[in-house]
């Protein structure tokens, strides 16, 4: 289900990538993958808010900090107030 959204995410129809990820955090709602996915495609659909709430939550249970960095399509996210934030708090956290 999550690869499902994020190929409607890429494809630019919103509303199946929405539907996808709605389904697949469903199957598993503390799945850090689904919820990982979820922010990669709120990120797409330009949801910058979601995203960061997704990531904060996925990063709470142990996804790890540096393949979200390594994530390219994070990249409108990194310059936002509420990201670079999210990121202090992780990175001090992993010390």
């Amino acid at each position: 289900m999550g690869h499902l959204a994020l190929y409607y995410a890429k494809k630019g129809d919103g509303a199946q990538a929405k539907e996808f990820i709605k389904r697949s955090r469903a199957i598993d709602p503390s799945d850090v993958y689904s919820i990982y996915i979820s922010a990669v495609v709120d990120t797409i659909g330009n949801d910058s808010k979601s995203a960061i709430a997704s990531l904060r939550t996925a990063l709470q249970k142990g996804f790890s900090l540096s393949d979200l960095e390594a994530e390219p399509e994070f990249a409108p996210l990194r310059l936002a107030p509420d990201y670079q934030a999210m990121i202090k708090e992780f990175s001090q956290k992993s010390r």
